[in-house]
């Protein structure tokens, strides 16, 4: 890896580049930084009622999808 224009650094592929630029990531607390298809985004966590919706959903699901 090479710094270009001050603190920004070229590596050897994009990969380790994405990486580098996600680990510079200043997120607020309670935020979530994720790489999505080369991107990186930054989300607010779910909250408790949101995963426990969830749970129900799926466990629903198993009872009605085949397994195949």
């Amino acid at each position: 890896m090479r710094e270009c224009e001050g603190d920004y650094v070229l590596a050897d592929n994009v990969w380790d580049e994405t990486v580098w630029v996600w680990r510079q990531t200043e997120a607020p607390r309670g935020c979530k930084v994720e790489i999505v298809e080369g991107l990186i985004t930054v989300t607010p966590l779910s909250s408790v009622a949101h995963n426990g919706v969830a749970g129900r959903v799926q466990r629903r699901l198993y009872d009605v999808v085949p397994e195949d």
